[in-house]
């Protein structure tokens, strides 16, 4: 195992005050085979003068200069000139434990896992800075360190550097970061966990993530991103990469889930009328493609299959109304194009919080979309009906 080369990515910006320790970490690692690749993404400050004094006393440090890209291209240079058979990575602020390149290369082979994802720590640079401490209240170990990974695979944490990928199929697929996107990490797990046949979880902490108040994570927490479509676009480029390696078909369902949950982390950046407009592109964008392969992911099981129509008359369904057709024995719900259930329950709910819609928007679409029966609805609909009483009765309290 000691010959297996592992490739660990760095990927560099202005971070010349923390740089020496995180590359510290990795050349003392008790695994020794490693191959650490800097990029240096045009710093101004002395990361590169860092690297090259690194890099004369270990010649395991690969240094790459290029002109400033962003992260997604400087981890594409190190991901393009990697030769490992793994590939690792390490923020520039952050740090490994000892012996995190060990245990996540024995993980992987000896579960014959296609990634191996770890626990990591959290460490803040000030704990009484009020940034920090804004922050903290937004970090869920939930998110970072579960109990238990999710069943589904597009539900587990999107970070890059708490896992240890197999670079052959990183390069089978031609998986990449989408360069110019705030969201990049999404799609970059979406479609390797698309091809991965096993993933295996190692409950240990073996990385350290480093928060300060100027970080690059900085965006995630920013209320506005800077670019309000950019979930929509790479749920985009996720559902063009399925195509390509025609997998659309298999992962239909998984799809409509992904484009679900970008919907709702980015329905507050725009009106309610152009989150509807932005359902409807989606919904006629995997009609148009499932038609041209001849194929129709409406119908399923030979069920009987119940549209709710838009012509006058019954459009104002009011929620009880809504629960009552969909409750109907044996029946599949799909909607028309005007997606009349979707603004049902949007109407129900106009005198609440704006969250709160949009919250149903959200879980109605989760729940319905294209084809679910009547079954799941009811499985669904007593811990809705809960959830809905829950968030009144915390809005009148505000």
């Amino acid at each position: 195992m000691e010959k297996i080369l592992i490739s660990i990515i760095m990927p560099l910006y202005n971070i010349e005050k923390y740089l020496s320790r995180s590359l510290n970490s990795l050349i003392t690692q008790t695994y020794k085979n490693i191959e650490i690749v800097c990029v240096n993404d045009g710093s101004t400050d002395n990361t590169l003068q860092i690297l090259k004094d690194f890099a004369q006393k270990d010649s395991r440090i690969k240094i790459v200069n290029q002109k400033n890209q962003g992260i997604a291209a400087a981890r594409n240079a190190g991901l393009k000139m990697a030769t490992g058979k793994y590939i690792m990575n390490c923020d520039g602020d952050d740090w490994y434990e000892p012996t995190m390149c060990e245990e996540m290369l024995h993980a992987i082979e000896n579960n014959k896992a296609d990634v191996v994802i770890c626990q990591c720590f959290f460490d803040y640079e000030k704990e009484d800075n009020k940034e920090i401490i804004a922050k903290k209240r937004l970090i869920t170990e939930d998110y970072y360190n579960p109990q238990e990974l999710p069943q589904k695979p597009h539900h587990v944490n999107v970070l890059f550097w708490n896992k240890i990928w197999k670079k052959e199929i990183l390069d089978k697929y031609q998986i990449l970061f989408p360069e110019g996107h705030e969201h990049d990490d999404d799609a970059f797990w979406l479609q390797y966990s698309f091809v991965a046949n096993k993933i295996f979880y190692l409950k240990k902490k073996l990385y350290h993530y480093f928060i300060r108040s100027n970080s690059i994570m900085d965006n995630y927490f920013n209320k506005q991103p800077k670019n309000r479509n950019d979930r929509l676009a790479i749920s985009e480029y996720v559902f063009n990469f399925l195509i390509k390696n025609n997998l659309l078909e298999k992962y239909e369902d998984a799809m409509i889930d992904i484009y679900n949950v970008q919907l709702n982390g980015c329905y507050k950046f725009f009106s309610p009328e152009e989150n509807e407009q932005n359902c409807l592109q989606i919904n006629e964008k995997i009609k148009k493609y499932f038609k041209s392969q001849n194929k129709s992911f409406h119908y399923k099981d030979n069920q009987i299959v119940q549209v709710i129509d838009t012509k006058k008359g019954n459009t104002n369904l009011s929620l009880d109304e809504v629960f009552s057709i969909i409750s109907a024995k044996n029946s599949t719900i799909i909607f028309d194009d005007n997606f009349t259930l979707y603004l049902a329950i949007l109407r129900e709910l106009t005198n609440y919080h704006n969250t709160l819609r949009h919250y149903y928007l959200y879980r109605i679409l989760s729940c319905f979309t294209f084809g679910k029966t009547a079954q799941h609805y009811k499985e669904k609909q007593k811990k809705l009906k809960k959830r809905i009483r829950q968030i009144k009765n915390f809005l009148k309290k505000e």
